[in-house]
C-alpha cells in the first residue's frame, strides 16, 4: 500500500503516526497529517477468535474512526482484498488529498 501510494508521488506520509485524541492514543496505519487523513489497512487476524472480541473489536475500530472524524480526519479503510484494486485506493487517496487542499 505505502509502495503505492509512494510511486502515485504523495508526499508527507508517515507510518504509525501517533494521534492523541478524547484521552485516547491512536496509531494511524498510514497517515497525512498535515492534511489529516488516514489511511487504515484492516487485516484479517487483528478482530480476534472469538465471537465477544470480534465484536469489541469493531466496536473500538468504530469509536476509533469517530474520534479521528470530529477531530477533523478523513479516515480511509483499505480492506485485504481492495490490494487487488490498488488504483482505486491510491484514487481515493488523491480525491480526499485535493479535497482537503480545497482544489
Amino acid at each position: 500500500m505505502l509502495l503505492a501510494l509512494l510511486r502515485a508521488g504523495i508526499e508527507g506520509m508517515t507510518t504509525q503516526e501517533e494521534v492523541h485524541l478524547a484521552g485516547h492514543t491512536y496509531f494511524v496505519d498510514i497517515a497525512l497529517p498535515d492534511l489529516k487523513i488516514a489511511i487504515e489497512f484492516d487485516g484479517r487476524i487483528k478482530y480476534g477468535d472469538t465471537v465477544d472480541e470480534v465484536h469489541d473489536s469493531i466496536e473500538a475500530e468504530q469509536r476509533r474512526q469517530r474520534d479521528l472524524e470530529r477531530a477533523g480526519w478523513k479516515v480511509i479503510r483499505v480492506r485485504w482484498s481492495d490490494l487487488t484494486l490498488i488504483d482505486e485506493v491510491v484514487a481515493q487517496v488523491l480525491v480526499a488529498i485535493h479535497v482537503k487542499k480545497g482544489h
